[in-house]
Formats: structure tokens, sequence, C-alpha cells
């Protein structure tokens, strides 16, 4: 049975004696949620209060929750249910008229001339004062809980009935506002659970800085280098980064069900709100990627508007996290556990290297990379990363038309002197020459046949490029889609 829930608004009030009373006669909803409303009033106010609210509910055939600290037992006979809890257990549930003989029949009784509402919430304290307070204090506590859990009564069994027409299905627009202010919350809470997934991406990238940190253009090694640079970047760096986006996921699926069952909500709707929420960190996350690298390896930048080019390599990255990110929570959710998700998902990253071309080439007779080099997610970005490095013009540079002094890079060969003669006894030495490979060349023996852009302006080769990497990412979301629907 779903009901509508409310927050009591504070901004209708009336004013009654000292207390400014907002009242609750124009909410609709059927559950009022009030705090502890009565911290700073006195017993007469509070009588006063609670008096209104019990009314109020029982004129309307409402209910209210009131969190409050009694400053006396006849406040608290003035509910018609008492909950005690600590440690985020209860420790009693159940009419105010029952917890004196409860607490009596399991050896807490209240002592005399004490008020008994101070006295069971101290019981259910846990002091740390002292550590032999702090142990003892754990101890009670335990010993409560474990109390309830033999002494509650049974739950209450309902006949099936048709629901109140008051009781009907939360707004769509009021529930994503909700789980809007929920995520809020719960990253003020634990900001750290949102943020390893910036800081993995941040370490990584270190990582990879420094192992590549001595790129070269004077030897034929530097090419492969390159290569390996982008095969850390798209391939490996990820690799830590999908196993705490499925940790993440496996924490949050049965809260997840728990809301899509709860608010009845549809999967592609809470799918859109957990997309717009995660927005950000994937910014974050991409950004904090791509930053370290220009600075720290040898790449091919232009001598101005370098921010394009790093703006072009955000692009990419943003876009290869977005498709993998939804992918590692498509597994997550249909696997029964975060392993065997991940190890899934490491299975599907390697697939996509390995028919990208750049591993075998597409030209190869007979090989699987033939026939699969144009579909692979990673052929499409390792193209846009190595051309930018290669040709030396970036995709958003030739998106833009905005003017870059950059060049294309040449790779020539370690030179040697060798001695060559010697006339009357000085030697000569010449230089061995070697041919330089252009960085168009080697495009094309890496498997890039035809180009994403031609003298720094777009071809149609990049358009095609980018429906296929649409294509992926609108096929992996409605896989995400129906693995979700189906996990509930």
């Amino acid at each position: 049975m779903e009901t509508r829930r409310a927050l009591w608004d504070p901004c209708r009030c009336i004013a009654c004696a000292k207390v400014r009373l907002c009242t609750p006669s124009t909410i609709a909803e059927d559950i009022l949620i009030c705090g502890d409303l009565t911290r700073n009033m006195d017993s007469y106010e509070t009588a006063f209060l609670v008096d209104y609210l019990r009314d109020w509910a029982i004129k309307l055939n409402r209910v209210v929750m009131m969190a409050i600290a009694p400053t006396s037992f006849e406040i608290l006979l003035m509910f018609s249910k008492c909950a005690l809890l600590t440690s985020g257990r209860f420790v009693f549930f159940d009419s105010p008229t029952k917890i004196k003989s409860y607490f009596d029949s399991i050896g807490f009784s209240c002592p005399p001339y004490k008020n008994p509402c101070d006295f069971y919430v101290d019981v259910a304290t846990h002091d740390h004062l002292s550590q032999a307070a702090s142990l003892e204090s754990s101890s009670r506590i335990s010993k409560l809980i474990q109390f309830w859990e033999q002494n509650k009564p049974p739950p209450r069994c309902f006949a099936n009935s048709p629901v109140p027409p008051s009781l009907c299905r939360p707004p769509v627009l009021r529930t994503l506002q909700t789980l809007y202010r929920q995520s809020m919350y719960e990253f003020a809470n634990d900001p750290l659970a949102s943020l390893r997934e910036p800081v993995i991406a941040m370490i990584t990238s270190l990582a990879i800085g420094f192992a590549y940190s001595s790129l070269t253009k004077e030897k034929r090694v530097g090419a492969d280098d390159r290569i390996g640079f982008a095969t850390a970047v798209l391939y490996l760096g990820m690799i830590p980064w999908i196993y705490v986006v499925i940790q993440k996921v496996a924490r949050e699926k049965k809260t997840a069900r728990n809301i899509l069952r709860k608010t009845q909500l549809s999967s592609l709707l809470f799918l859109i709100h957990k997309i717009s929420c995660d927005i950000p960190i994937i910014i974050l996350t991409s950004a904090l990627y791509c930053l370290p690298l220009p600075f720290l390896v040898g790449l091919n930048l232009p001598r101005n508007h370098q921010w394009l080019w790093i703006a072009s390599l955000f692009c990419i990255v943003f876009t290869h996290f977005l498709l993998w990110r939804m992918v590692s929570q498509s597994l997550a959710f249909l696997s029964k556990s975060a392993t065997m998700a991940f190890f899934g998902a490491v299975i599907l990253l390697i697939t996509s290297y390995l028919t990208s071309g750049l591993v075998v080439h597409s030209k190869t007779p007979d090989s699987m990379a033939s026939f699969t080099y144009w579909i692979s997610p990673h052929k499409w970005v390792s193209q846009a990363l190595l051309e930018a490095e290669f040709s030396g013009c970036n995709i958003l540079e030739a998106a833009t038309s905005i003017p870059s002094n950059h060049s294309e890079l040449i790779i020539g060969c370690e030179r040697k002197e060798v001695l060559a003669r010697k006339i009357k006894g000085i030697p000569i030495y010449t230089v061995s020459h070697c041919s330089k490979i252009r960085g168009s060349q080697l495009l094309y023996f890496y498997s890039f046949l035809e180009g994403l852009a031609n003298d720094c302006s777009l071809t149609l080769n990049f358009f095609f490029g980018c429906s296929i990497m649409a294509s992926w990412i609108l096929a992996t979301f409605f896989i995400l889609t129906c693995s979700v629907w189906c996990s509930t």
C-alpha cells in the first residue's frame, strides 16, 4: 500500500500563546512527519501541540509521526504508539501504557520520583564518558535489543481490502524531487562514497603519466610508446575505475529495488534520475583523468590553444567513461555478486580492445578484426586520441575551425657517429642517417585507414564514428533499463 507523505510545511503558521504553530489543516497527505518541534517549548506548550495534532489526525483520519523528548510521562501517554530506538534498532515499540510493565519485566524498573521518560532514554543511550562506561552501556544496549527481539508482539495481520481513494500513487514529479533530495543528503553525509571514482581516476592518471613521461620523437620506439599510451588510457586505466563503479552499484542495488517497489516509478525515469545525478561525477572523473596527462607526458601539443587539445581529450574520455559506466552498471544489476559483474565487464573491455584493429590489423585476412573493427568502441576513441597525437589536429579544432599552430608528428631514429677514415691522424666522423616516419603513415600502419579529419576538417568518417558510438550508448542504456526492471 502506497501513501502520500509530507513534511510539515512551516509556511502556513498561526500564533497561539507563545508558540508559532504551523497548521496542517490544508495538507492533503496521509502521513505527516514532524521533527522535534518541542525542543524549545515548556510542558504546557508541548501538551497543547501534541493534543492539537492528535485531534487533527483523529478528525481527518491521518497519521502523525513525531520525534519528541517528552518532559513528563503524561505527555507520552497522549500518543497511541511509542517507539524507542537506539543504534538504529528498536528497544520498544508498542502502546505507551505498556512501557512501564515491559521494562519492569526485563529488569529495568524506573526508580521512584524519577521521570520515566528520562530514565528509559538514559537506559537506551550509549555512554562515552569513560571506557568502562562505554563497555557497560554497549552491553546494556545489546541486552535491550535482544530482549525486544524475543518479547515483541507478533505483527498484526490485516485482511485484504480495497485501497482508500486518498491513498494514491505519489506524483512522478514529486517522487523525482524527493529522490534528488535524497541523493543530495547522501552525498552530504558520505561524500567519500561518491568521490572514490574521481580519486581512483586521478591516481591512475598520475601512474600512467609517470610511466610514459619519457616519450620521445627521436627513436622508432616512440611510435609504439604512443600506441601503448593510448592503450593504457583507454583500456588498462579503466579496470580500477570499473571495479569502483560496480562496487558502488552493488551497495545501492537493494536501495534501488526498494525505491522502485515503493514509489512504483518506472525503470526509465529512475535511470534518467540516476544518470543525471551521476553526470557531475563522470565529468569530475573525466577531468581528473585527463588533466595530469598533458603535463606529465611529452605529447604533440599545439603551440597555442592547448586548452582545445585538452578539451578534445576530455570529450573522448567522457564518452568512453559514459559508455563503460552503463555497461558496468548493467552487469552489476544482472549479476548476483560484484565479482561476477567485474569479470564480465573486464571480458567485454578486452573483447572491445582486441577487435578494434590495434592488436590485429584490420586488413589481416581471415581475422576477426577485419569484420568487427568498425563496430568496436575502442576503435573510434583510440583513433580520435591518436589522430590528435600523430596528425596534430584534434577533433574540437577541426569542428570549431579555430586555427592553432599544430604540426604533424615526425618520428626519427637514433643517430650514431661512425668513424669513416683518418686524414693525417685526424679522425673524421659521419652520422648514419635514417628515413623519418610521418604521423599519417603511422596512422595507416596502425589500421586507421580513413581519418576522422582531413586537413583539419571533419570527414564523413567522423560522423559515421559518432553514429556508432551513439548507437552503443543508446543500446547500453536500453540494456541497463531492462536489467534494472528485471532485478526488481
